[in-house]
């Protein structure tokens, strides 16, 4: 039997990339397929391709995707499973398949909600108590930023609804193609106001108070969850 895991994709569940390692991992997969425009807009007009992770839920060492491209060289047919066009991926189950070509080949899909994938993997390395101790201190306070990006779905879970995080704290977590015209790389070239919200230049050193330095609101940031 040939197993393929199908990811539940809906308004709160998004496919992050360290999804498919965590997954693969936990599955016992041969390995881990997403296709993905990564940390570009994504669409018929702009990027895409294709991110294959191996069974260590790493990604594809040089010499399996040079492989994979020779054997790609030699393909003459492909098949479709009519079928699958009928599948609802708007909740978790598993479907069987069989040939009606009475070759008694099977297959399974699988459609599984990846944040709650994460999130169960995440409760068995933190501590998740101790960390909404820290949250809910009067001293202590931070914004994330997703950028638009698809981190933001598994913060509203994460920090939202697990730990207590306002949503004011929770900046730009609605998943968009384009970002918004945001790019979801938080470095000092493509986030400088989540540094700025702590009151520092990308330099480090202090905003004026003309500056907004007299406005700061947060201790720590974070731009991508990697918990």
């Amino acid at each position: 039997m040939i197993k393929i895991s199908w990811f539940h994709f809906h308004h709160t569940s998004y496919l992050k990339t360290y999804i498919i390692t965590t997954t693969t991992i936990k599955l016992n997969r041969y390995g881990g397929i997403i296709l993905t425009a990564s940390h570009n807009p994504g669409g018929p007009d702009d990027d895409f391709g294709i991110k294959y992770n191996v069974t260590n839920g790493g990604p594809a060492p040089s010499n399996i995707t040079n492989a994979i491209f020779d054997k790609s060289k030699n393909i003459n047919e492909y098949k479709i499973c009519e079928d699958m066009n009928d599948l609802d991926i708007s909740k978790t189950t598993i479907y069987n398949f069989e040939e009606k070509d009475n070759s008694n080949h099977t297959f399974s899909v699988e459609v599984i909600d990846p944040v709650d994938e994460y999130l169960n993997l995440l409760k068995t390395v933190f501590d998740f108590e101790l960390i909404q101790t820290l949250i809910q201190r009067d001293d202590f306070n931070f914004v994330f930023d997703a950028l638009n990006g698809i981190a933001g779905p598994y913060a509203s879970r994460i920090f939202g609804n697990e730990l207590g995080v306002s949503n004011e704290n929770l900046l730009n977590c609605i998943p968009k193609p384009d970002f918004g015209g945001l790019h979801p790389d938080p470095n000092l070239t493509y986030a400088p106001n989540l540094v700025k919200l702590m009151g520092l230049k990308c330099d480090g050193t202090p905003l004026s108070n003309e500056e907004g330095g007299g406005d700061v609101k947060y201790v720590s940031i974070l731009s991508y969850i990697y918990i």
